[in-house]
């Protein structure tokens, strides 16, 4: 493939499509041939995009479809990279999840934690909990109740001031969890490759969704019945790609941490189980090699899930901000690919002194999981 730097006048030349797409204090460029993911994209994230001036745009990104563009196949730009895509049939689905990982990856101005945020009167609740665990539910639950979206599964918290910022992009929603609700699936939802639907929550809730709140409370879900974080964590590392390189197999063989490397697949692409002691480290070193060949990661699962049964009771119990800091950084969206952790490289205090200057004015809480409509009705007694 030809080295090409893509440009802006060459993206902007072999492009359809362009927009702007912006994530709290990051701005980037976006451009494509192709009407689907452009229909996609801005289907997901339309209260991120808009129209306007791309020459001076800091970070650029393009999908091209066709094979009649400079780099003669199918590609994905991520500002300087450009990774070529063997499997065309998988480009606007890694596309839409590359992009948003690469530019939110460098958001400075807040925290970004997995976590849903509802607001009411001005006043947000942020809502940790693993997946499975019915944060998205839950949410639903409370915008049943009147309160207003800031994000189903991306907690943004802005640092400096302890204001809880909205994501606002498209539900993505289990078919299952409608269901429960008594809510209709809208038609061709359907993400790629997932189990989840794509809702517009004004769809479901016109009128519903806030700009930002004042951080008021954080709750974290938890079963007495789960197994323990360690537990949990000692489940293999899985790791989805598009294809192997022989190095990152060799690299992996030889690796003082790891046990053991199982491969199989999932819809018809490789999927490594690696058992590991430094999870972390061999991540790190998977995602370099996977980089340098531009083999596209799909999907990486660190943990074991586990579905709560929600039929024991719902207790709601006050702690300490400091004894929610651990949840926190598990959940920080990225990992240690974050910039604001880049920040705080081997210097975890002062990030656990930052994180608790935003909580210094919220109540904190943990929340037993039980049937979602006590869960619901245990939250909304807090306002």
């Amino acid at each position: 493939m030809p080295d090409r730097p893509p440009t802006h006048a060459a993206l902007s030349a072999a492009a359809h499509w362009q927009w702007r797409f912006h994530a709290f204090d990051r701005m980037a460029a976006i451009y494509t041939d192709s009407r689907s993911f452009a229909e996609l994209f801005q289907h997901r994230y339309r209260r991120m995009v808009s129209r306007g001036y791309l020459q001076e745009v800091e970070v650029r990104y393009g999908v091209f479809a066709a094979q009649e563009n400079p780099w003669s196949t199918p590609v994905v730009v991520l500002d300087r990279e450009v990774w070529p895509m063997a499997h065309p049939e998988l480009l606007e689905w890694f596309a839409a999840e590359a992009i948003l990982r690469d530019i939110l990856r460098r958001v400075r101005t807040h925290f970004l934690v997995h976590a849903g945020a509802v607001a009411h009167q001005g006043r947000a609740l942020v809502l940790l909990g693993d997946s499975m665990w019915g944060k998205t539910t839950l949410v639903l639950e409370l915008l049943r109740c009147g309160f207003h979206l800031l994000s189903d599964d991306l907690a943004a918290i802005e640092r400096g001031r302890s204001r809880v910022h909205a994501f606002p992009r498209g539900l993505q929603i289990r078919p299952e969890t409608l269901e429960l609700l008594g809510i209709q699936p809208p038609e061709n939802a359907t993400m790629p490759w997932t189990d989840k639907l794509v809702v517009d929550v004004e769809a479901l809730f016109p009128g519903q969704v806030a700009e930002e709140a004042e951080l008021t409370y954080v709750v974290a879900l938890f079963d007495p019945d789960a197994p323990s974080w360690e537990e949990r964590t000692r489940a293999p590392l899985q790791i989805w790609m598009e294809w192997v390189p022989e190095d990152l197999r060799q690299s992996l063989d030889t690796h003082p941490h790891v046990h053991r490397v199982e491969q199989g697949s999932l819809h018809g692409f490789p999927l490594l189980r690696i058992h590991a002691q430094d999870k972390h480290a061999v991540l790190a070193q998977i995602e370099a090699l996977a980089a340098r060949h531009r083999a596209p990661i799909l999907n990486v699962w660190q943990w074991e899930e586990h579905r709560p049964s929600f039929t024991g009771p719902a207790r709601l119990q006050e702690i300490r901000p400091s004894e929610l800091i651990p949840d926190i950084l598990q959940r920080f969206h990225l990992g240690t690919r974050s910039a604001v952790l880049e920040e705080h490289r081997h210097r975890s205090l002062p990030l656990t002194v930052e994180l608790l200057e935003r909580l210094a004015q919220a109540r904190c809480f943990r929340l037993q999981v039980g049937p979602v409509d006590a869960m619901a009705d245990l939250l909304c007694a807090l306002f």
